[in-house]
């Protein structure tokens, strides 16, 4: 029988409960007892049976600064979560619920050994739940304790969380909270880290710069599409950056620009990095179980280059229009011996030598009058 694909590696969920409840009281009467009895006993205390069911396992409990309690300090959290329900303080039972498919892929957990690494989940339990105080504003009131479950299919991680003197009376639970905590989860058991290096570095290191060390000007179709771009731009330069509201109507124009840069330049390093980008979305899409995940990773990235590279282009720009600036006010002072020394550069000779090959080769495909007469000038005093 063909097995189902990984919908979801991590699933978070946290449902509250009143301290009248009776799963508060089981669950306070079963933290000093054996971790046997607490397995056998698990749907007693638990809000999540009819998610669960009874685990095969179930480790000692933890907590913030705790990998194991001895018995005294199982009594110290026993009180304080007695003195939450007498105090009639919510709890709130949050379930880390892992794929084990999904945690043998990436090393977390061997079948064939049958070895876990449980420090992980404590470090996924204890990071997730510090921003779910956090968010919530419960960091400096609630006391929380958690244990790990197993089972063939899937791992989970229950947390129960009360405040010993209660600072709310309302359990709801912000949306943003649960993405924040689930995207600790996924980053906790896997290190992003190498393959964001590796497409920053092809963006910022290689794309990038290999653009700065390519004016635009070397090529005739690409100073074309500079110099229509540039004739577009609004009058004052100083808005002249990629994310500026004023260049809404100009991006798509700028992107093509980039695109037909990374096309015609970075060929490899493009592809590498659309490679490496599908890779990671997918990734992303396994972790967290929704193709809105993928599709929001890739088109940041994405972003991110044509940003990065727009802006770069755009600096090209900002050079081009002060060195016209100042070669124009440089021939109103001096007529007609100025010529090319207020252009700073690659300006003074590979833009000038492009201009009079295009006006040469076709002045009737000039469609700014502008520029058209800038390049009539020039050739005056060839």
């Amino acid at each position: 029988m063909r097995q189902q694909p990984i919908q979801a590696g991590v699933i978070l969920k946290s449902r509250f409960i009143l301290s009248k409840n009776r799963k508060f009281q089981e669950y306070i009467d079963y933290i000093d007892r054996e971790e046997a009895v607490r397995n056998e006993n698990f749907e007693k205390f638990s809000s999540y049976n009819d998610y669960m069911g009874n685990p095969e396992k179930t480790t000692g409990l933890f907590t913030a600064d705790k990998d194991s309690l001895d018995e005294k300090e199982k009594l110290e959290l026993k009180h304080l979560f007695r003195m939450a329900q007498q105090n009639n303080s919510i709890m709130w039972q949050n379930v880390i619920s892992f794929d084990n498919r999904w945690l043998e892929q990436h090393g977390i957990i061997d079948r064939k050994t049958r070895t876990i690494d449980e420090e992980k989940f404590r470090t996924a339990a204890r990071q997730s739940t510090k921003i779910f105080l956090d968010k919530e504003g419960l960091s400096a009131s609630a006391v929380w304790s958690a244990s790990i479950h197993y089972n063939t299919d899937n791992i989970h991680i229950h947390i129960a969380v009360v405040e010993p003197f209660p600072t709310r009376e309302r359990g709801k639970v912000k949306g943003s909270t649960f993405t924040a905590c689930k995207s600790k989860v996924v980053n906790t058991i896997i290190d992003y880290n190498l393959i964001h290096q590796k497409l920053n570095q092809i963006i910022r290191e290689r794309i990038v710069e290999r653009k700065k060390a390519s004016p635009l000007a070397q090529d005739r179709e690409f100073l074309r599409s500079f110099l229509e771009v540039y004739q577009a731009m609004p009058q004052n330069a100083s808005l002249w950056y990629y994310n500026r509201p004023e260049l809404d109507s100009i991006r798509p124009h700028l992107d093509q620009l980039s695109k037909t840069f990374l096309e015609t330049y970075c060929k490899e390093d493009y592809r590498e990095f659309e490679t490496l980008l599908e890779k990671q979305a997918e990734e992303y899409r396994q972790a967290y179980g929704n193709t809105k995940t993928r599709t929001d990773y890739a088109q940041g990235k994405r972003k991110d280059l044509y940003t990065r590279l727009g802006n770069a282009i755009l600096e090209e720009m900002r050079e081009y229009h002060y060195a016209q600036n100042s070669r124009d006010t440089s021939i109103q002072r001096n007529p007609p011996t100025a010529k090319y020394s207020a252009i700073p550069g690659h300006w003074g000779s590979q833009l000038i030598s492009s201009l009079r090959k295009m006006a040469q080769k076709d002045f009737e495909s000039l469609k700014n009058q502008r520029v058209y007469e800038q390049v009539l000038e020039e050739q005056e005093y060839i």
